[in-house]
Formats: C-alpha cells, sequence, structure tokens
C-alpha cells in the first residue's frame, strides 16, 4: 500500500540510494505519481554499483511519471539488475521502461529479468524493459507488454548507445505515434 504524489525529483520508496543493494522485495497496492523527474516505486535514482536483486512490483501497482526517467522498479539505475520482474502500468514522458527509466554503467547488466505491464511515454525512448541503454549488458531478459511512445519505442529498449543485448524476446505490441522508422527491439 506505497502511496506517493509528488512534485520533486528522485521518487519513491527510496529516493536516491548510494552503492547499495536492495533484494527480495515484493510490492503490491503501490501507486506512485511524480510530476518530477526520476521517478520508481522502489527508488528514483540507484548510482555507482547500486545492485537490484529479487525485486517484484505486482499488477495492483501503478506509476506515473510527469517529467523524464520513469521506470516500473527505479527511474535511474547506474548498477545491475538481477531476477526483477515489474507487471504494473508504467507511464511517463521521456526514458520509461517497464523497469527502467534509464541504465547505465560500464559493467552493468540486466540479467533473467521481466515486464509483464503495459508501458506509455508521452514522448521518446520507451521500451518494455528500460527506456535508455547506455551501456552494459542485457540478457536472458523478456517483454510482454504493449509499447506506446512518440519514437524510438522498442519491446527492450527504447534507445541504445552501446552495449551488448543476448538471450531476449518481447511479445509485447510496439506503436510509435510519430515515427515509424524507430521501433522494434531496440534501437
Amino acid at each position: 500500500n506505497l502511496y506517493i504524489n509528488a512534485s520533486q525529483t528522485f521518487m519513491g520508496l527510496f529516493g536516491y540510494t548510494y552503492q547499495s543493494t536492495i533484494k527480495n522485495l515484493t510490492f503490491e497496492n503501490a501507486n506512485v505519481t511524480n510530476t518530477s523527474w526520476y521517478t520508481g516505486i522502489l527508488v528514483g535514482y540507484a548510482v555507482n554499483g547500486s545492485t537490484l536483486q529479487n525485486i517484484k512490483i505486482s499488477e495492483t501497482c501503478q506509476i506515473k511519471g510527469g517529467g523524464n526517467y520513469t521506470g516500473g522498479i527505479a527511474g535511474i539505475l547506474y548498477g545491475n539488475a538481477y531476477n526483477c520482474v515489474n507487471y504494473a502500468t508504467v507511464q511517463g514522458k521521456e526514458r520509461v521502461g517497464g523497469l527502467l527509466g534509464y541504465c547505465t554503467a560500464k559493467y552493468s547488466s540486466i540479467t533473467t529479468c521481466a515486464n509483464y505491464g503495459n508501458v506509455t511515454a508521452t514522448s521518446k525512448d520507451a521500451g518494455g524493459l528500460v527506456g535508455n541503454f547506455a551501456s552494459g549488458t542485457i540478457q536472458d531478459c523478456a517483454n510482454y507488454g504493449d509499447v506506446k511512445g512518440t519514437n524510438h519505442v522498442a519491446g527492450l529498449a527504447g534507445y541504445v548507445s552501446s552495449g551488448k543485448i543476448q538471450n531476449v524476446f518481447s511479445y509485447g505490441n510496439v506503436s510509435a505515434t510519430n515515427s515509424t522508422q524507430y521501433i522494434g527491439m531496440a534501437f
């Protein structure tokens, strides 16, 4: 029954974490709404080698971010996510993902994770797993939710600047309202 209705940066159960490990949590009946940036049900901004492990966001949850960087679990992750799953509906502006709005770090990884919730961005960079993936590895992951946005819309990662993606699949419908040249599995 986590309830947040805010208008400030770094919003979630934890607003900002540094070199943290958060594991073995299940969220039910969580409702997080934030009109500012960096929003997630678990954490808004997790940096410097943070690890998220065995996190489950149930279908009774929802998240709405009015600014950039909105994820079902975290707005931004500079680190690793293992065995995490999201069933909640995720809505945001730009860089919106079923699990993470944005993920980066030279050795970051998203491993054995899945998204079942529908993801909607009112702007660009919408992904079933992550809205914007800057570097690292995505492996052994799946998306089952529908993903919508204006452009850079993908089943796994809306925008990928570098990194490796292997052994992944997406079953959800992917649609872009402004452009059809940037939709698919990852861009």
